[in-house]
C-alpha cells in the first residue's frame, strides 16, 4: 500500500502523540494512585485524630460537668444521715433533674451515700432503691479518687453506659459520691457525620480490645478484636495504619488511642471504595487523552492541508501542466517560507523554459533542416535510379559479352574436337551399319518375349483380383462375428446384472456370465485384429493388381518401342551411309571457321574487361547514393522529431 504525503506526515505524529499520551496516562495514573492513597491515608489519620480529640473533649465535658456538680454543697448534704439528709433531697433532686435536662448525654445523675444507697437522683425511682456499694467506680470514688468506670450494661435501662464519679465532701471528709451515667450511644453524634467510602465506619474499643461502640448491630460489647491478629497489632501499636482482611475482604484500619481513658478510635474502610476515584480519574484521563488526540489529529490534518498539502498540490498541478507541454503554467502562493521559495523558483523555471522555446531561429532552423533533408532525399533517389539503370545495362552487356566469349570458345573447342571426331565418325559409320543388322534381329526376339509377358501379367492380375474378392467375403464374416460378440457381451452384462439382483443364488451364474463376457471381449478383439489384417490384405492385393496392370502396360509400350526401333534401325542404316560421305566434306570447312572464331573471342574478352570496370564504378556510386538517401531520411526524421517536440510546448 502506497502512503500519501498526508499519511506519511500524520502517522508518525499521531504515533508520537498516542505514545506520549499513553505514557502520560500510565505515569499520571500511577502517581495519582499513590497520591490518592497517601492523601486518603492522611485524611483517615487526620479523621482518626479529630475523632480522638472529639472523644477526649466529649469525655472531658462529661467529667467537667460531674466535677462541677460535685462542688454543689446541697448535693453532699443529702448524704447525711437522718432527717438532716432527707430534708435536702427534694431540692437536690430538682437540681439534678435540671442538670439532666440541660445535659441530655447523661442517662441519669445520682448521689450515693457512704453505704452506697442512692440518696438523690435525676431519676426519682432510683432513690433508696439502688445500692452501688459493690461497684468498682463507687469504691474508687469513695477513696477520694475521681474515677471513670469501664463500659457496662446498665441494670436499670440495659443501655451501654459508663459512669463519671467524683467524691462529695463535707469539709475534708468524704460523705458520698456523685455519679453521672453516660450513654455511649451518644458517641454516635460525634461520628455520624464521618463518611469513609460507602461502607466504611468508625468503632470504639477499650485498651483490652473489647468493642464498646460499633455501628453494626450485635457487635458492641460482644466482639473483642484481641482475638484477631490484626486486632493484636492495633492494640500493640495504639496509633497507625494497617491493611488486613476481614470476612474475606481487604480492609484498611486507621486507629488512635484516646489520652483521656486509653480507648481506641478505629476507622475501618474498603480500599476499592477509597480508591474508586482512581478508576474515575483513569477514565477521565483516557477521555481527555482521546479528546486531545482527536483534537490534535483534526488540527494537524487542517494544518497540513493548509500549510503543506495546498502548496504540494499546486506544485503537482504545475508539474503536470509542464509535463503536458504548457510552458505558460503559473502557481499563485503568497508565502515567505521554504514552500513559497520553491513555488517562486518553479515559476522562474517555467518562465526560462518559455523564453527558451520562443526563439524563432530554432523553429526556422528546424524548418530549413526538414526542407534540405527532403531535397537531398529526392536528389539521392533520382541519382540512385539513374545509377541503377546504367548498372543494369552494363551488367546485361557484360553478361552477354561473357556468354558470347564463352560460346565462341566453346564453339572453337567443339570445332577442333569435331574435326578430330569426324574421322572417327567415318570409320564408326561402317561399324554402325553392321551393328544395326544385329540389333534388328534382337528386336524381333524381344517383341516376341514382351507379348508372352503381357499375357502372363494379365493372368496374374485376374488371380489376384479373385484373391481380393475372397478377402472381402472373409471381412464380411468377421464383421458378423464381431456383431455377435458385441451382442454376447451385452447379454453377459445383462446376465451379470440379473445375477447381482438374485443375490447369493446368482453368484455361480454371475461367474459364468463374467467368463462369457470375457470370452466375448476376446472374440471381439480377435475379430477386430482379423478385420484389420484382412483390410491390409485387400489393400495389398489392390496395389498388386494395380502394379501388375502397370507392368502389362509397360511391357506393351516396350513392345511398341521395339517395333519402332526395328523400323528406325532400317532407316539408320541408309542414313549412316549418307553421313559417311558428308563427314569428309565438313572436315575442311570446320578448320576455316575455327580460325575466325578465335579472333572474335579475343576482341570480346577485351570489351568484357572494360564493361566490368564500368560496372564496378556504378556499383560504388549506387552504394554512396543509397547511403546519402538513408542519411537524408534520418535527417528528415530527426527534423520531424524536433518539430514535434517544439510543437508540444505551449508558449
Amino acid at each position: 500500500m502506497t502512503l500519501k504525503l498526508r499519511e506519511r506526515l500524520l502517522l508518525p505524529i499521531l504515533v508520537l502523540i498516542i505514545t506520549g499520551m499513553g505514557i502520560s496516562i500510565v505515569v499520571s495514573n500511577r502517581y495519582a494512585k499513590e497520591s490518592i492513597s497517601d492523601i486518603t491515608k492522611q485524611q483517615m489519620e487526620q479523621t482518626a485524630a479529630n475523632l480522638t480529640s472529639a472523644l477526649d473533649a466529649w469525655l472531658v465535658q462529661h467529667d467537667s460537668i460531674i466535677e462541677t456538680m460535685s462542688e454543689i454543697g446541697i448535693l453532699g448534704q443529702t448524704c447525711r444521715l437522718g432527717f438532716a439528709g432527707k430534708i435536702k433531697r427534694p431540692e437536690a433532686n430538682k437540681k439534678l433533674a435540671k442538670f439532666h435536662q440541660r445535659h441530655q448525654g447523661f442517662e441519669s445523675i445520682f448521689v450515693s451515700n457512704l453505704e452506697g444507697n442512692v440518696a438523690a437522683s435525676s431519676n426519682p425511682e432510683m432513690i433508696d432503691a439502688v445500692n452501688v456499694s459493690d461497684t468498682t467506680y463507687f469504691q474508687k470514688a469513695i477513696e477520694e479518687e475521681p474515677f471513670t468506670s469501664r463500659v457496662f450494661k446498665s441494670r436499670q435501662s440495659g443501655n451501654t453506659v459508663f459512669t463519671v464519679n467524683y467524691p462529695l465532701y463535707d469539709g475534708k471528709l468524704v460523705i458520698g459520691v456523685i455519679s453521672g451515667v453516660v450513654r455511649l450511644a451518644d458517641f454516635n453524634q460525634i461520628v455520624k457525620g464521618v463518611r469513609i467510602g460507602k461502607s466504611g465506619y468508625v468503632y470504639l474499643c477499650d485498651e483490652k480490645g473489647l468493642t464498646l461502640f460499633h455501628p453494626v448491630e450485635g457487635m458492641a460489647m460482644k466482639t473483642n478484636i484481641a482475638q484477631y491478629e490484626w486486632g493484636k497489632q492495633i492494640l500493640e501499636q495504639k496509633k497507625g495504619y494497617l491493611e488486613y482482611r476481614w470476612q474475606g475482604e481487604k480492609s484498611i484500619a486507621v486507629f488512635q488511642q484516646s489520652k483521656t481513658n486509653k480507648w481506641l478510635v478505629t476507622i475501618k474502610a474498603l480500599p476499592e471504595e477509597l480508591f474508586a476515584s482512581i478508576g474515575t480519574l483513569q477514565t477521565l484521563n483516557f477521555t481527555i487523552a482521546l479528546v486531545t488526540i482527536l483534537a490534535l489529529g483534526i488540527a494537524i490534518v487542517l494544518l497540513t492541508r493548509v500549510v503543506i498539502l495546498k502548496p504540494v498540490r499546486l506544485v503537482l498541478e504545475f508539474a503536470k501542466q509542464m509535463a503536458s507541454g504548457d510552458l505558460n503554467a503559473k502557481m499563485e502562493l503568497d508565502r515567505k517560507d521554504e514552500l513559497g521559495e520553491l513555488v517562486h523558483s518553479l515559476n522562474g523555471m517555467g518562465d526560462s523554459l518559455n523564453k527558451m522555446f520562443q526563439i524563432s531561429a530554432l523553429r526556422k532552423l528546424v524548418e530549413n533542416l526538414s526542407a534540405n533533408a527532403a531535397n537531398l532525399k529526392e536528389i539521392s533517389l533520382d541519382m540512385g535510379n539513374e545509377i541503377r539503370d546504367v548498372s543494369g545495362k552494363t551488367d546485361n552487356v557484360s553478361g552477354e559479352s561473357t556468354e558470347m566469349t564463352a560460346s565462341i570458345n566453346e564453339t572453337a573447342t567443339s570445332l577442333e574436337e569435331s574435326a578430330e571426331k569426324i574421322a572417327t565418325v567415318a570409320s564408326g559409320a561402317e561399324e554402325m551399319s553392321s551393328t544395326i543388322s544385329e540389333i534388328s534381329e534382337n528386336t524381333e526376339k524381344t517383341s516376341s518375349i514382351t507379348k508372352d509377358a503381357v499375357k502372363t501379367a494379365a493372368g496374374a492380375a485376374e488371380r489376384i483380383t479373385m484373391f481380393g474378392d475372397a478377402a472381402k467375403e472373409i471381412g464380411e464374416v468377421t464383421s458378423t462375428i464381431k456383431a455377435i460378440s458385441e451382442q454376447t457381451n451385452l447379454l453377459a452384462l445383462n446376465a451379470t446384472i440379473e445375477a447381482a439382483r438374485a443375490g447369493e443364488a446368482g453368484k455361480g451364474f454371475a461367474v459364468v456370465a463374467s467368463e462369457i463376457k470375457a470370452l466375448a471381449s476376446q472374440t471381439a478383439q480377435a475379430t477386430s485384429e482379423i478385420s484389420e489384417k484382412i483390410g491390409n490384405i485387400q489393400s495389398s492385393t489392390d496395389e498388386t493388381v494395380t502394379d501388375i496392370s502397370t507392368i502389362g502396360s509397360t511391357i506393351n509400350e516396350i513392345d511398341t518401342f521395339v517395333t519402332s526401333i526395328a523400323a528406325a534401325i532400317e532407316e539408320q542404316s541408309v542414313t549412316t551411309r549418307e553421313i559417311s560421305e558428308s563427314v569428309n566434306q565438313a572436315s575442311s570447312g570446320i578448320a576455316t571457321v575455327n580460325a575466325s572464331m578465335g579472333e572474335n573471342a579475343r576482341s570480346i574478352a577485351r570489351m568484357t574487361e572494360e564493361i566490368a570496370e564500368i560496372s564496378n564504378s556504378t556499383g560504388r556510386l549506387n552504394t554512396s547514393s543509397t547511403r546519402v538517401s538513408e542519411e537524408s531520411e534520418d535527417l528528415d526524421s530527426l527534423a520531424s522529431e524536433v518539430s514535434k517536440i517544439v510543437d508540444q510546448f505551449k508558449i
